[in-house]
């Protein structure tokens, strides 16, 4: 089995936590710069996220918080980017990311 490009989506069956297809709107935060964006994709790993304003590209900020409304702020490593479109890994320690994933699956699980 090859390793995926960094630069490319993690395929889903590699992936360690269940995700939730969204549409949540958000802020993207890097520096001193505020994107707006759609968040489409969400685990407790990460998210997928599109910036909706043309000004953030070509580079959105490496390091980020991800602000997503009545799930809190998130501090992120950019892990792919394509155009507006953008893959971020959550920075959250063992325990914090067992409690966000319990706290996705309370909210958008079936």
């Amino acid at each position: 089995m090859t390793a995926p490009m960094p630069d490319r989506p993690v395929p889903a069956e590699m992936r360690e936590y269940r995700r939730y297809a969204l549409d949540l709107v958000g802020e993207l935060y890097g520096g001193e710069l505020a994107h707006p964006c759609h968040i489409y994709d969400l685990s407790a790993g990460g998210a997928e996220l599109q910036v909706t304003t043309a000004d953030a590209v070509p580079g959105l900020p490496e390091i980020a918080v991800i602000d997503i409304p009545l799930l809190g702020r998130y501090r992120a490593s950019r892990v792919w980017q394509s155009g507006r479109a953008a893959g971020y890994a959550f920075a959250l320690d063992p325990a914090a990311r067992t409690a966000f994933d319990a706290l996705l699956a309370h909210r958008f699980g079936s």
